[in-house]
């Protein structure tokens, strides 16, 4: 289940197991402001049941 995607950050939920993903290939997935807001909402959203983050990125970097 997608509980986020917004300013190159997408977070998705299956069971325990939570994924951030940087998607944002086209600028190599690059750190700004909006991004690490995002990354914020992302840690906010997390239902209390997940016990694994798991962090990628899309594409080359």
């Amino acid at each position: 289940m997608t509980l986020l995607d917004k300013d190159g950050v997408r977070l998705t939920v299956e069971g325990a197991v939570a994924t951030v993903t940087l998607a944002n290939p086209d600028k190599r997935n690059a750190q700004s402001p909006a991004l690490w807001r995002a990354l914020t909402e992302a840690g906010r959203v997390l239902p209390g049941d997940v016990r694994v983050v798991v962090l990628r990125g899309e594409g080359k970097s």
